[in-house]
């Protein structure tokens, strides 16, 4: 049935719409004279507003939006940033896609037994609610925005565990996915070589020295998102269905896979080549025989592409010597860094066995006390940040959670997502030895694929428009 059709549906979209006017006004009026803040409170709500118009009329296109808006929103705030001359850590622009996250709890249904088990949801909410209140009480403001960061990607997966959606519908989800991965590949090598002004003015404000210069070529590509790292788990994780579905990689065919590889490699992070490898190879273990071969035969396909591109690509020094250090690990100063601070973060963590909840590590930390255990914004571990979010009873319940969560999507009823949805639970195990928390975009990622499978299947009504 139509929306239209149901008039207490036109009643919670009527309501809804009035009352989110309502506040932009009021919050216009209360701030006419601080022109900034209004600048960014219209932007905000000009994209923010349609996650809420489609989750009240049940659209079937909240969950893409939205999806989306965690892609697109960094770029979105760089050039909010750009407009007004004014850099800052944290604007209303760079809450886009959180605040609109939370337009799918209007469309969040209860908990039934499906798949998954229900006793694994509620050991995985549980571990949230007391890490999210550990957070606030002891990290004050970079718990509240950790809180904020790291809670609302979850409702992307109660969002598919509770709404009864077709498999056609499924598909689709991961076809915007891709498509969004193969347009912001061809975008990174634009930014990679011409730098746009909206994109150098943040290179600067930020003052990422990972990142490199803020000059063309000179750089390591980052494109919509906020780092290279995030970006290429973006593209990481949207190769994996794109090699093993030629459905799903359609209609950019293996072209497209070759624009999102090349892109991969401008990032220059190797834990993402090493996160790739891994999830290709447990895809083809989880794929059906008929399917093995014709992964195989695509990867090669995409090795001996790559082999006679790769002369021709900007930059291609710095990959090459990038990838060398793989074989030298143990002289690699990145490795060792990277080492020393596990050595150091690790008892500071053991000797808070209760937690220091979300914000106590990564990058929310900048908002707090640098001095204190909260100060520790470059542990890029996140079984590190698991143990100091969670505490040790909260991480049991968290890996509790995955491991029931993992057996359930291995009984999944279509072969395609089953295997998806679990290669995903293994390549978040290596994700966590490079990326220092699962939060933000790296958590939209992982709970959007880990619940495909474990998605209630329609009874022909549900689901749709």
């Amino acid at each position: 049935m139509h929306i239209f059709e149901k008039p207490g549906s036109i009643l919670k979209l009527a309501g809804g719409t009035a009352l989110l006017l309502a506040l932009s006004s009021g919050l216009g009026l209360m701030t006419v004279r601080n022109t900034e803040f209004m600048f960014q409170l219209s932007i905000l709500a000009l994209f923010v507003m349609p996650a809420f118009v489609l989750s009240l009329t049940r659209s079937q296109y909240v969950l893409p939006y939205v999806v989306s808006l965690w892609i697109l929103g960094p770029e979105v705030r760089r050039v909010a940033d750009w407009l007004t001359g004014v850099y800052s850590e944290v604007s209303l622009v760079s809450l886009i896609p959180q605040i609109a996250s939370l337009a799918l709890l209007l469309a969040i249904k209860p908990l039934k037994e499906q798949l998954y088990s229900r006793v694994s949801v509620y050991l995985l909410i549980g571990a949230y609610v007391y890490a999210s209140v550990l957070g606030i009480a002891f990290n004050k403001a970079a718990g509240a925005f950790a809180v904020l960061n790291t809670v609302t990607p979850l409702l992307v997966f109660l969002y598919l565990i509770t709404v009864k959606q077709t498999n056609e519908w499924r598909t689709m989800v991961i076809k915007v996915y891709i498509g969004l991965a193969v347009f912001c590949s061809v975008y990174a090598w634009i930014q990679y070589m011409v730098l746009p002004a909206w994109d150098h003015f943040w290179l600067v404000g930020a003052d990422m020295t990972s990142i490199g210069k803020a000059e063309p070529m000179g750089f390591r590509a980052f494109s919509t998102l906020n780092s290279q790292v995030p970006f290429a788990i973006f593209l990481c994780t949207a190769l994996v269905p794109m090699i093993m579905n030629r459905v799903w990689r359609s209609p950019y065919g293996l072209v497209g896979v070759l624009i999102v590889v090349s892109a991969l490699a401008l990032t220059l992070v190797r834990g993402a080549w090493i996160t790739l490898i891994v999830a290709i190879a447990a895809s083809i273990l989880f794929s059906k025989s008929k399917n093995r071969l014709r992964s195989l035969l695509i990867i090669g396909v995409i090795a001996a592409a790559g082999s006679q591109l790769m002369p021709y690509i900007p930059g291609m020094d710095r990959i090459s010597s990038r990838v060398t250090t793989l074989g030298s690990i143990q002289e690699d100063y990145s490795y060792n860094d990277r080492m020393g601070m596990f050595s150091r973060a690790l008892p500071m963590i053991m000797k808070n066995p209760l937690g220091q909840g979300f914000g106590s590590i990564g990058r929310s930390t900048i908002l707090g006390d640098k001095g204190s255990f909260a100060g520790m914004q470059s542990v890029d571990n996140g079984y590190l940040a698991i143990l100091s979010n969670f505490g040790a009873v909260g991480t049991l319940c968290f890996l509790l959670a995955l491991i029931l969560m993992y057996k359930a999507a291995r009984k999944g009823a279509n072969p395609h997502f089953k295997a998806l949805s679990s290669t995903m639970y293994v390549q978040i195990l290596v994700i966590f030895l490079f990326v220092g928390s699962l939060s933000g975009f790296n958590a939209v990622a992982f709970w959007l694929f880990a619940a495909l499978a474990l998605m209630p299947e329609p009874d022909g009504i549900e689901g749709k428009e």
